[in-house]
């Protein structure tokens, strides 16, 4: 048997006793629901980002001051 051949069956061997383990502990796998928590901060952070961009462009960096900074980005530090 050839070394490439050898490799394959190794590599199909881990394979399936991979999939073996994973589908025999599926039922302990529990879901997790951190949408909710990630996607409030994702839209805060995006408007901390608008507004920063917009007070900029007119020429006001009050969107680096602690407090603004803190206001939007509270859930994740």
């Amino acid at each position: 048997m050839s070394l490439e051949k050898k490799r394959l069956l190794i590599s199909i061997l881990i394979s399936l006793i991979y999939l073996i383990t994973l589908a025999s502990t599926l039922k302990d796998i529990g879901p997790t629901d951190d949408i909710d928590y990630y996607m409030k901060a994702a839209i805060k952070y995006t408007e901390w980002i608008q507004n920063t961009i917009a007070g900029i462009a007119k020429g006001d960096f009050s969107g680096f001051s602690r407090s603004e900074i803190d206001k939007y980005w509270v859930e994740n530090h």
